[in-house]
């Protein structure tokens, strides 16, 4: 059996004292970077690894993080993946946990695991959840922000980004341009305003006094574009969906085009919904970009292999993650201060699915 690797080891063979050693583990005490580098190379070559019961036993730390978001989509899957990698550039373990609609068990099970602190994502409806809870980690939220949270707060620019893609679209002639992903809450008020029951600037002012929520933030850009430039949108366009799958959202774009004429262009909050909308119009015999012009947000990997490969809002997710962990490496090491909040840039993405500036 192969003898245990320990911090002697260690010490010993990059020619520093096991105090160093300890430092580099805990990732405190000053040095010069190439000594903590020279360290982290030896432990990795040697294959030094951490008890971390003991060291927790020790220290009360167990230099590990949970991440929790709703389920396992693809957008979740990448931001789990950067915060991960931030995560262990400082020496740091990931436990994932999903919490869907079992909220209570989650918080209940969570406070039982040894992780120092956690990064929520939290829908608007689980929000209130970590709020009334015994809930008492140290924790940054990825999400949305919500002045009911205590918690550092990191989100992405949600209503500026889909204001700018929506206003590239009609800035280039797009007048029908619809929208993919808005609140479901609105389908109703919608419905009213194409039924004649109600008017077009009631929706605006409903839709301007939303608060909660990325599908809500989005769809608040996707009209400022149009308000902006004194036009109204065809809300025939408009779909409301929260649920962001690729199957839902080929399904419904393939029954709006049964029944009414293809839009210009298609702002989508997502690019999995931007993908099954992809494929609904090419089921359809129509042609991206010649026929309907489409946009995803997101930028995951899966857009730049679609057909044609798709243009998307990259919500800059490395600045998201690498924000989000070192915000809550600063509460874990006992920052105490009132509550941050960071929003991230974002860049449009240009490639095939459109073809601004291309006539």
């Amino acid at each position: 059996m192969r003898k245990r690797v320990t911090i002697k080891d260690v010490a010993r063979e990059a020619g520093v004292s096991i105090k160093t050693v300890s430092n580099v583990i805990n990732d405190s005490g000053s040095m010069r970077p190439e000594t903590r580098k020279r360290v982290q190379s030896v432990m990795d070559r040697m294959g030094y690894q951490l008890n971390v019961s003991a060291r927790s036993l020790k220290t009360g730390r167990t230099k590990v993080i949970g991440i929790a978001v709703e389920e396992f989509r693809p957008f979740f899957l990448h931001l789990i993946n950067a915060i991960s990698e931030a995560a262990h550039a400082k020496g740091y373990g990931v436990i994932i946990n999903t919490y869907g609609g079992r909220l209570p068990e989650f918080i209940q099970e969570a406070s039982t695991l040894a992780t120092d602190g956690w990064i929520l994502h939290p829908t608007p409806k689980s929000r209130n959840g970590f709020i009334h809870s015994s809930w008492n980690k140290p924790t940054v939220q990825v999400g949305e922000y919500s002045s009911a949270v205590h918690f550092d707060n990191v989100a992405m620019s949600n209503r500026a980004a889909i204001e700018y893609v929506t206003g590239r679209f009609l800035d280039s002639g797009c007048r029908r341009v619809g929208a993919f992903g808005a609140p479901e809450s609105l389908s109703s008020v919608i419905h009213a305003v194409r039924s004649g029951e109600t008017t077009s600037q009631a929706l605006l002012d409903q839709v301007s006094s939303m608060t909660e929520g990325a599908a809500s933030l989005r769809f608040q850009g996707f009209c400022d574009a149009f308000v902006k430039r004194g036009m109204i949108p065809d809300w025939d366009l408009v779909c409301c969906d929260e649920v962001w799958a690729t199957s839902k959202s080929f399904e419904m774009t393939c029954t709006m085009l049964e029944s009414m004429t293809p839009p210009d262009a298609m702002v989508c909050f997502t690019d999995e919904i931007a993908i099954g909308v992809m494929h609904a119009c090419a089921s359809r015999g129509l042609r991206v970009p010649e026929d309907v012009q489409i946009s995803g947000h997101d930028n995951i990997d899966e857009g730049r292999f679609t057909n044609p490969t798709l243009t998307t809002i990259d919500p800059s997710l490395r600045e998201y993650a690498n924000t989000a962990f070192d915000m809550l490496l600063e509460r874990m090491q006992g920052y105490d201060g009132a509550p941050r909040f960071h929003m991230t840039g974002y860049t449009l993405v240009e490639r095939d699915s459109t073809r601004f500036g291309r006539g």
